[in-house]
């Protein structure tokens, strides 16, 4: 079954190594740039904290996080609710242990 409505995905290391995108699609899209039109999802890590953002344009699409990507993925909605500062949908949350990868859905 297709990833219909991925927009994006990342992994973040989060013993401060940085982020990572991790770029997911069919495999016969042609290129990375066939389905780029997505709202750009932004992590950044601070002290004991993680906050990710996207767009407040684009509405209506759910954040969803999980510990892996192997299959079958367990993609759980985020249950915080995101607050718009500056254009941005953000949400903060304490920084969990070992690996979260993110990505915003449209139902």
């Amino acid at each position: 079954m297709p990833n219909v409505g991925l927009l994006g995905l990342w992994v973040v290391n989060l013993d401060g190594t940085g982020l990572q995108r991790v770029l997911a699609g069919p495999a016969s899209a042609p290129s990375v740039n066939y389905a780029c039109t997505a709202p750009r999802l932004g992590i950044a890590l601070a002290g004991n904290s993680i906050t990710i953002s996207w767009p407040t344009s684009a509405f209506g699409l759910v954040l969803e996080a999980a510990e892996s990507v192997i299959k079958p993925i367990n993609w759980i909605a985020v249950p915080d609710v995101p607050v718009a500062i500056g254009g941005q949908n953000v949400v903060t949350n304490n920084r969990p242990p070992g690996k979260k990868f993110f990505r915003l859905r449209q139902p």
